[in-house]
């Protein structure tokens, strides 16, 4: 049950890697308990969804759902942001127990730790910075990232490598940071 297996997976389809294709590795390969996708009327200008782990059994939605984890996401989402926010928030699917967050407060904690720019980060933040790469890893192979690299800014803006990608354009740039490469080895360690 590892990253490295999934990445290894995702390396193999072809783009778009589709959040079932994750969703089903996670589920029926590496047996992880099986979310539930919920979708919710989120504010996205401060979150666009987030995870709640099955061991949090005081949760509503938890309770709905037999104890299973389950990933919450702003309805107001578009394809591409909703998929990469669920391959994103399933990512803690992988999270030690002690980066999760069990309460509201804990998780208005996170949210003001987001904008605060203090020097120490929490575990949660560093589970939140990990799953966001992880899932940059999963829906775009390697060869195509590098294949994407040569032609972004000559045949392909950021906007075409998103609509190729189906993920937000925003994160478009963080393909193709210098340091990427060492990120995704790092967590597939």
């Amino acid at each position: 049950m590892s990253y490295a297996n999934l990445y290894g997976h995702c390396q193999a389809q072809r783009i778009p890697v589709g959040r079932k294709v994750v969703a089903d590795y996670l589920f029926d390969v590496l047996h992880l308990p099986r979310a539930k996708l919920w979708r919710d009327g989120l504010n996205t200008d401060r979150v666009r969804g987030y995870y709640i782990s099955g061991k949090n059994t005081n949760h509503r939605f938890v309770q709905q759902n037999g104890g299973l984890p389950v990933v919450v996401f702003a309805r107001t989402l578009d394809d591409n942001w909703s998929r990469f926010v669920i391959v994103k928030e399933l990512m803690h699917l992988f999270d030690d127990p002690f980066h999760s967050l069990g309460s509201p407060p804990e998780l208005d904690a996170l949210l003001t730790e987001f904008t605060s720019g203090l020097p120490h980060r929490s575990t949660a933040m560093d589970s939140e910075i990990d799953s966001f790469w992880m899932a940059l890893g999963c829906l775009c192979p390697e060869g195509m990232r590098q294949e994407m690299q040569q032609a972004r800014g000559v045949s392909m803006s950021d906007s075409d490598i998103a609509a190729r990608l189906e993920i937000p354009t925003q994160y478009v740039p963080h393909l193709f940071t210098p340091t990427f490469k060492n990120i995704i080895s790092e967590l597939i360690a």
